[in-house]
Order: structure tokens, then C-alpha cells, then sequence
């Protein structure tokens, strides 16, 4: 079992995204000690995965609507607009993908987050079976990441602009075994999320209103750990309110959180319904 998360800073949700997610929410005076006393996920992650740990962090540029209109109406005044985008942009969103490895399969260990100039994947899961072919002595986790790559490659000539996502739906509808995994998808600005139909691996995720924050985690921080303050609350009540910090994500299928100039998006990639392979003579029993 490994330990993954995300983390996408500067990034604000509408609420069609927020009821969608059901997210609920957090008392006040938990908002304000959030920042300065919710301690590091690495924490909570590492004892997942004892045998490696790594993180990759992006900056992808997210203008917001008003800045895109402002755009559209300079360009009626001037041929070429030139932006640059900086560090102290206000507009650059901070994508984090960490993962913590526990080495069960495969010669040597893969360290994650796995990446190229396309994608970020972390995961957590083994696949048993289904369409894809894992040999004995196979990462699952790099056999996963390649077909995927291979999947953008695929669709990059294609006219339809969802080609990827339905490529991506094809390969993970197709694993058989319990996972979680997070994906990010360069080319596309879209993150993915989402665990096995049967919900056997954890994936929490959280909104963090104040900070404009959304959080991914397999494991979250015990109630003892967050509250180390000596605010004027009691530590009950805020441990009340920590109960309403990560939310167990819904089996539902894969969530796609993605990136266009009038903001951000969410929807869901259902899990296809199959037919179960049913034998249709029956094994002979050998003594």
C-alpha cells in the first residue's frame, strides 16, 4: 500500500463544483488556525510508504474570467498582447503531486510521483487483472503510467478535443483490482481523480475556502496532531470542525477537474457497467 496526495494552490471552485463534491463546511475559527497549525501530509504518507518518497510541483497559468474579458477587449485595441507569466503572478496556479512507496512489485522500486513532459501520476492500487497486461516481474504503477502517456499521444492528432479523456476512460474502466490514483494531464490542464468501484482504496479530498486550496490525500492527520494551538476554542470543538476537513471521495468513477479561461469544471467518468464472465460449462474436478 502506498501513500499519495495533491494539492492545487490558487485555485477557486464554483459552487456547481462544491455541490457536486459535497463539500462542507468548516467553523470559522478553524479557518483562521488551518494555515499556521495543519502540519505537513508527508507525515501521514511515509508510514504508507517507508520505501520512498518524492513530490513534483508545476505552475500552470489560470487567468480568471474577468482577466480573459479584459484580454478579449485590449485585443480589439492592439494587434499582439505578450504576457509573461512570473513567479508573483497572482494568476499561476501551484499543482503538487507527492508519493510515498511501500516496494511490493516489480525488480526495483519506482519512486513517484512517475512523469514525462505529459503527465504526473501517483497511485496507489494493484491491478489483478483486465485489459492491461502485467508481467510477473511488471511495476504495475509504470505499466499503468505508459499507457496512459501512450493514450495522449494517440489522441494528439485527433480532431476531437476529448479524445484523451475517452482513451483514459477506456484504460482505467478496464482494471480489475483496488486503487486510488490522482493524474495530471499536462497538455490539457486536467487533473484526475478517482478509486475502484468497490471503493477498497482511500482518497479524502478537501476545500480549503480561506487559502483557495483543494487537497487530495490517502490518509489524513489524526485529530491530535492538527490541533496543537492554544486558541481561545476548546480542543472539542475544534475537533468537531476537523471532522469536517476531509471527506472520503464517492466511488462513483474518475472525477476530472479541468482547466478552460471561464474557470474550472468538474465532472464524472461513471463506471461503465460490465458483464460479469460467467463460465458456461462447469470446471471438472480433478482428485
Amino acid at each position: 500500500m502506498c501513500g499519495i496526495c495533491a494539492k492545487i494552490e490558487n485555485i477557486v471552485l464554483s459552487e456547481f463544483c462544491l455541490q457536486a463534491l459535497q463539500c462542507k463546511p468548516m467553523s470559522e475559527a478553524y479557518c483562521k488556525s488551518q494555515g499556521r497549525h495543519l502540519p505537513s501530509l508527508r507525515g501521514a504518507l511515509c508510514p504508507r510508504g517507508p520505501d520512498s518518497f518524492d513530490s513534483v510541483t508545476l505552475k500552470i497559468p489560470c487567468a480568471s474570467k474577468d482577466s480573459v474579458e479584459t484580454e478579449k477587449s485590449n485585443e480589439q485595441k492592439e494587434d499582439k498582447i505578450c504576457h509573461e507569466w512570473t513567479e508573483q503572478d497572482t494568476n499561476l496556479a501551484t499543482v503538487t503531486m507527492a508519493g510515498a512507496v511501500l516496494h511490493l512489485r516489480g525488480e526495483k522500486i519506482t519512486p513517484q510521483p512517475l512523469s514525462n513532459e505529459d503527465a504526473i501520476l501517483v497511485w496507489n492500487g494493484e491491478i489483478f487483472d483486465g485489459t492491461l497486461a502485467i508481467g510477473t516481474e511488471d511495476n504495475d504503477t509504470a505499466v499503468l503510467f505508459k499507457e496512459l502517456s501512450r493514450c495522449i499521444n494517440d489522441s494528439s492528432n485527433s480532431k476531437d478535443q476529448h479524445a484523451a479523456q475517452k482513451r483514459f476512460s477506456e484504460v482505467w474502466s478496464g482494471i480489475e483490482g483496488p486503487f486510488a490514483l490522482i493524474y495530471w494531464d499536462k497538455r490539457h490542464q486536467c487533473l484526475y481523480f478517482g478509486r475502484d468501484r468497490l471503493g477498497r482504496r482511500s482518497l479524502l479530498y478537501h476545500y480549503d475556502h480561506t487559502h483557495r486550496t483543494f487537497y487530495l490525500s490517502s490518509a489524513a492527520h489524526s485529530e491530535t496532531e492538527c490541533v496543537q494551538s492554544k486558541e481561545t476554542e476548546s480542543l472539542a470543538s475544534l475537533q468537531s470542525s476537523l471532522a469536517y476537513h476531509w471527506q472520503e471521495l464517492p466511488c462513483l468513477g474518475v472525477y476530472q477537474l479541468e482547466w478552460s479561461p471561464l474557470g474550472w469544471s468538474l465532472n464524472c467518468d461513471l463506471w461503465q457497467q460490465h458483464e460479469p464472465n460467467v463460465r458456461k460449462m462447469p470446471l471438472k474436478w480433478l482428485r
